[in-house]
């Protein structure tokens, strides 16, 4: 009797320990993620109802999007009590009134500035009690719902399982504090406008533009932004207003009204135009756009069309520590994603925007040096050297004397062949002006473990002022 007494208890205490969050806590749900909104900066938000009987203070409780844990705090000076059959919007701190909220949604944010670490599509969340350690609610199905479009739960009775989650079908692309457009309730929808007959036509052939440089990783102690550069190899100029450049996680950037890209011709997407002309002040037609984060580590970027069609797709890998460099398409006639036609710019700039990549300049078998001008004098101007070498070549530059002792390296085994232009100013390895006089100049090509090194050398003067 008293063994039977004990397995009682014993059960009973298993049944308190592992019994899932009580009806009440169970009562709250994740209902609506907004991952991807048009303004990826303040209109992430995460929807929450209660559907039990009773109201639910969420003061301190937390969630997780897998990168980061945040805890839930009142947000303009709203409670965190959610009433019965209740809504509660988890905003970004930085929200800036882009939706119409009903009157009476609890208004919610969190510790952090972003909601998680910025949410991604991908990313699953899960909702804690404010000990961090029950489970109340999850989100572990996440799509991608497409730009500015909700995912919203179909019936707030069913479970967290993927046929419970749809993108949001309201107009206005989600319904924070209300209904979801997607439930099997009876929901009060705007009329839609029955469709234009213009709007009907057959939309025209998609137009073919090529992402053809990318700085992913710019030096940013030198202030570098990041760049996409576009090549447009149809003979006539194309209109890009409303077309949009994505990355991996959905995030994206669209093209301002009235840009066009020339036929032939280079178009920059730049995240600061500012930064981008700074550094690059040769005359390039470039548009600022809110460019998605280009990650050191890998990404891919999508280009749609104004018709959300994908009109260009590129993947690449991440090139480690190295900054400052961009990615160049070796060639525009091969696919963007084909093997090996992609690689870092050798060229001296590190990059090529609105001109030809150095990874595609054609370079004859023979090495070639040109000094402009020459005679030079540094007190008025540099001398400019031009040399053409093969682009997987290694290239040293040196100036010597006419004892034939070494004055200046002004380059020494770096991959930057193609062809390429160096200054000289008269300079040598200290700084001080070398006398008037004759002096040499020797490229030297190497690299190639099959064949020696060749030399090609000229003279260059240095005179007198004028």
């Amino acid at each position: 009797m008293h063994f039977q007494l004990r397995q009682i208890a014993v059960l009973i205490a298993l049944i308190f320990l592992y019994s899932p969050a009580s009806p009440a806590l169970g009562s709250i749900i994740i209902n609506e993620v907004m991952a991807n909104p048009l303004d990826e900066d303040t209109g992430e938000f995460i929807e929450l109802f209660n559907a039990g009987d009773d109201p639910i203070d969420v003061l301190n409780w937390q969630f997780t999007d897998g990168d980061a844990t945040d805890i839930i705090q009142p947000f303009r000076g709203s409670g965190t009590t959610i009433p019965a059959n209740g809504y509660a919007l988890i905003l970004d701190s930085e929200y800036a009134d882009e939706y119409e909220l009903p009157p009476k949604v609890i208004l919610l944010t969190t510790k952090n500035t972003t909601l998680g670490n910025g949410l991604q599509i991908n990313d699953p969340i899960t909702l804690f009690d404010e000990s961090g350690t029950k489970i109340i609610d999850t989100y572990s199905h996440p799509f991608n719902p497409k730009n500015g479009i909700s995912a919203e739960r179909v019936d707030v009775d069913a479970g967290d399982v993927p046929e419970n989650w749809k993108a949001s079908i309201h107009p206005s692309g989600s319904t924070p504090g209300q209904e979801n457009s997607v439930s099997e309730l009876e929901v009060d929808l705007p009329p839609v406008d029955e469709p234009d007959p213009e709007e009907t036509k057959p939309q025209p052939p998609i137009q073919q533009i090529l992402i053809n440089e990318i700085m992913h990783s710019p030096d940013t102690k030198a202030e570098q932004t990041e760049w996409i550069e576009l090549f447009n190899p149809n003979l006539q100029h194309i209109d890009l207003s409303g077309w949009r450049v994505e990355d991996a996680s959905g995030k994206s950037g669209e093209i301002p009204e009235g840009t066009q890209i020339a036929g032939g011709g280079f178009l920059i997407l730049a995240k600061t135009k500012s930064d981008f002309q700074a550094q690059y002040r040769n005359p390039i037609e470039v548009v600022e756009i809110k460019l998605p984060a280009l990650n050191n580590s890998g990404d891919t970027i999508i280009l749609y069309d104004n018709f959300d069609r994908q009109v260009e797709l590129v993947s690449y890998s991440g090139s480690g520590s190295i900054r400052g460099k961009s990615l160049e398409r070796v060639q525009v006639s091969r696919p963007s994603n084909q093997e090996g036609n992609w690689g870092l710019s050798i060229d001296l700039a590190g990059a090529t925007p609105g001109k030809i990549n150095s990874r595609s300049q054609k370079v004859t078998g023979t090495s070639k040096l040109i000094i402009a001008p020459n005679p030079f004098n540094p007190q008025v101007s540099p001398t400019t050297i031009r040399y053409e070498a093969p682009t997987d070549a290694l290239i040293t530059v040196q100036i010597f004397d006419s004892a034939g002792r070494l004055v200046r390296v002004l380059l020494e085994q770096r991959e930057v062949g193609g062809r390429q232009s160096i200054s000289w100013n008269g300079r040598d390895e200290d700084g001080r002006r070398v006398p008037v006089g004759v002096y040499i100049c020797q490229l030297i090509v190497s690299g190639n473990p099959k064949k020696s090194a060749t030399r090609v050398a000229k003279t260059v003067i240095v005179a007198e002022k004028l």
